[in-house]
């Protein structure tokens, strides 16, 4: 079944644009890899606040995702934009 993965995250001030020119060189690498279906990214400007709104096959194909990212230093580079690693939640649809 199909899950949502929401990532929020707050960028370390005066770090904007180089977080988002840094999304935006590896947004097609997320999109392409197995197992996600989509990924949106929404920036509240006035909080720095980033929110990746991602569908996945399953958890375990996000989470191979995320082993690749960290292997490759992807990750290490992202969180380099943060205040904070990002807060991970995985939501499942309704039946409402």
């Amino acid at each position: 079944m199909a899950v949502h993965v929401l990532l929020e995250s707050k960028i370390k001030s005066g770090q904007a644009d180089q977080a988002i020119a840094f999304i935006q060189q590896n947004l097609d690498n997320v999109r392409s890899f197995d197992g996600c279906s989509q990924v949106k990214v929404l920036f509240d400007e006035p909080k720095q606040t980033m929110l990746f709104d991602e569908i996945w096959n399953s958890p375990d194909h996000h989470q191979r995702y995320i082993e690749s990212i960290s292997k490759s230093g992807v990750m290490a580079t992202l969180v380099g934009f943060l205040e904070a690693p990002p807060t991970v939640s995985y939501l499942y649809p309704s039946a409402l």
